[in-house]
């Protein structure tokens, strides 16, 4: 004995969207005015970053930084042809200044390189 069932077929897609258009937004909702605002607040935070990381570097080109210590220079070395004592410094010559050939930087005791000849009288006369 075979027995027959009968069934109604239902279709899916008339039932589903029924209920997903209850759970939409109108469309005067739409989600683009957000979009458009995070873009231009992302745009506007990429512009910040430019800014910032643009006058660390411009601000860094003034130190030097170095890994091991070390870095590289020139010397120059200053010396004099007679030894003396320095009597006085022209107070118009500062560090680092480049001067003139021939400018007065200072003035040595010429006590200490005048013949020993010379009588006490004459050394009197250099002081």
């Amino acid at each position: 004995m075979a027995r027959t069932v009968e069934a109604e077929v239902v279709d899916i897609r008339e039932s589903v969207p029924q209920v997903q258009e209850k759970n939409q937004k109108p469309e005067s909702d739409k989600a683009f005015p957000s979009k458009k605002l995070s873009r231009w607040i992302f745009v506007f935070a990429a512009a910040i970053a430019a800014m910032v990381v643009a006058q660390w570097w411009l601000h860094s080109q003034n130190y030097e930084s170095t890994d091991d210590a070390q870095i590289e220079g020139r010397l120059d070395l200053v010396s004099a042809r007679i030894s003396g004592t320095v009597i006085s410094v022209n107070p118009g010559v500062e560090n680092n200044q480049f001067v003139e050939a021939g400018t007065l930087l200072m003035e040595l005791d010429p006590r200490d390189y005048a013949p020993p000849m010379l009588g006490s009288a004459t050394f009197s006369k250099l002081r």
